[in-house]
Formats: structure tokens, sequence, C-alpha cells
């Protein structure tokens, strides 16, 4: 696992319509390194929920925004984001909650029960797949992308 996704705990998610209208919404995320997918969770009529209804290509960043920029490092892909299969979700419910909040008092606090992400529950879990790999890199003080 990079470093960068390590160490943050909110990725910035960029989605699209068809028509081309775009939007951006920063979320909170854990990283499933035996399946190499990001997950997060999301009410379904939310902006970014619908974009993805009708174009699940999405691009994301993950950085640091406190970073002072001799030192700032950020992550940029393109993604296929899905729904969490119903079969899936106990065990991504399990690891979102006991990755996010490490504190058993903290994750009691927040941890919500299945029924919250299935049926009639306007919230659901979604996979993020990242595809093309890029993180920041400067020469001479300019800043391109290298694949990773």
């Amino acid at each position: 696992m990079h470093p960068i996704i390590k160490s943050n705990r909110y990725l910035t998610l960029a989605t699209s319509k068809k028509n081309g209208d775009v939007w951006i919404s920063p979320l909170a995320y854990v990283f499933d390194e035996d399946n190499d997918v990001f997950y997060f969770y999301s009410d379904t009529n939310s902006k970014h929920c619908r974009y993805l209804k009708e174009n699940a290509s999405a691009a994301v960043a993950i950085f640091d925004s406190a970073a002072p920029s001799a030192t700032v490092s950020g992550l940029q892909f393109d993604a296929e984001v899905k729904l969490v299969e119903i079969a899936d979700l106990p065990q991504v419910i399990t690891l979102y909650f006991e990755k996010l909040f490490s504190d058993p008092e903290e994750r009691h606090k927040w941890i919500r029960p299945i029924e919250c992400f299935q049926g009639d529950a306007s919230q659901r879990f979604y996979t993020i797949k990242p595809l093309n790999l890029f993180i920041n890199a400067e020469k001479d003080m300019i800043d391109y992308r290298e694949a990773i």
C-alpha cells in the first residue's frame, strides 16, 4: 500500500454525467489491501452517486492538504466505481468501520447496522477500483505526474 493511502483518511472523487456535467466530493475511505480497492459509503441521492449511476468512470485524488509545498505528495488515478454486492456487505462494513475507527469506543458510536445499507435504506457502500495510478514528482521546481 502506498504511504499516501495509508496516511490519509479522505479522498476526492470526481464524477461526471454522460452529457459532461462534473462533480467532485470529499469522502472518507478505507483501502482493502487484499482486493486492491477502496470503499466508501454515501447516500444514493447525493449528486456523485446519481452521476455514478449514469457513468461508473471516475477520477480520484488523495493528498495531505496541510503538507508544505516542499514535501507535499499526491496520488491520482482513474477508476471504476460500483455498488458493493449484497453478499460482500457484512465483510465490507466490518472492514470499513474497524479501519476508520480503530478505537472500539469511537467505532461503537459510528458503526451502522447492515440494514442501513440495503433494502429501502438510502445509503450504500461503493467499491473504487483504481485503474491507472500517478504520483506527483518534481524536477527543477516543475511539477509533473509519474505513473506508478
